[in-house]
């Protein structure tokens, strides 16, 4: 729903990657992508672009699936 009074907004994606449990390649790359992501999401949109007061980005399972959300 848009408000157009209201000049908050949010913006939250989830990129679903991988079936955990086949291997464990799929989990440690989902906590690594987590991991390098987190600190440049936050650096850039942030500090430098200054567009969030939150920017969270993390990796989850759910159902056997692994993804990744980023909200800002």
């Amino acid at each position: 729903m848009v408000d157009p009074k209201n000049e908050n907004c949010v913006y939250l994606t989830y990129y679903q990657y991988g079936v955990n449990g086949e291997s464990n390649r799929e989990r440690l790359l989902a906590m690594l992508v987590e991991q390098y992501l987190t600190e440049a999401n936050f650096n850039q949109l942030r500090t430098k672009e200054q567009l969030g007061y939150i920017v969270w980005t993390a990796e989850q399972e759910d159902r056997d699936m692994i993804g990744l959300w980023i909200l800002v």
